[in-house]
């Protein structure tokens, strides 16, 4: 009886194994690290200048011709370099090294938005996948223009002053969202009068307007210095010019 229940028992086994192929064993022992030698990722802290790059290289143990690799990889945010897209495909290349080392890989480059925020860089390598976080930082501005129009008016006449306001870096863009403090002070250094509306950067125009209105101060005659600032920057961006009151 006990030997009848062995050989049952035997031929269970059997039959279980017989369910799964031996591919299937080894993909359940694969992932996509498995499935690569190494990655080299330049950086995953980036400046949201809308300029800023960081590469990514991807070696595989093989340097075959005949070995499938099928490679895809999409961002939530910002785009590849190769392009200008948020999801790539790619096929590997073989390249000789500097040391004449026969090597075969993918090699693609991220490009930052200009929106601060988080984001993942999801790639998939023969259906095995493998996320990476990224992180798009704050690009200040390094200049401040700021044109008056008019620079003269009458106090006698409650009318506005346009101040058109523009950002600007020396290599790529400042970040959406940068905020200004717009002061008007007299010749005391006291405020004076109020601006009308505020500059807003919350989209791809780097160039925003704001009213200055010399109201409920019409008593003063003379310069007015309007004082611009970035805030949150981690060194002084500012700029200051002078309208003037006259009768």
């Amino acid at each position: 009886m006990i030997k009848t229940k062995n050989i049952l028992l035997g031929l269970i086994l059997v039959l279980i194994s017989s369910c799964y192929e031996e591919s299937d064993f080894n993909r359940v022992n694969f992932t996509f690290d498995s499935l690569i030698k190494s990655m080299d990722i330049e950086k995953t802290m980036l400046l949201a200048d809308g300029k800023d790059e960081s590469e990514i290289i991807i070696l595989f143990d093989s340097n075959s011709e005949n070995d499938t690799i099928d490679f895809k990889a999409t961002l939530t945010s910002g785009l590849f370099k190769e392009n200008q897209n948020d999801s790539i495909s790619l096929e590997p290349i073989l390249e000789t090294s500097i040391t004449g080392t026969r090597r075969k890989l993918v090699r693609f480059s991220i490009v930052s938005p200009t929106k601060v925020e988080e984001a993942e860089l999801n790639m998939d390598l023969n259906g095995f996948t493998k996320m990476v976080d990224l992180q798009f930082d704050r690009s200040f501005p390094e200049s401040i223009e700021v044109i008056a129009s008019p620079r003269v008016f009458s106090r006698k006449r409650v009318e506005n002053v346009e101040l058109k306001t523009t950002i600007a870096r020396n290599e790529g863009e400042p970040s959406l969202g940068t905020e200004l403090s717009m002061t008007a002070l007299d010749l005391d250094g006291n405020s004076i009068g109020e601006m009308v509306a505020a500059c807003n950067f919350n989209s791809d125009n780097k160039t925003c307007t704001t009213l200055f209105n010399i109201w409920p101060d019409t008593a003063y005659l003379g310069p007015i210095r309007i004082r611009t600032e970035v805030l949150g920057a981690p060194s002084d961006i500012t700029n200051e010019i002078t309208i003037f009151t006259t009768d």
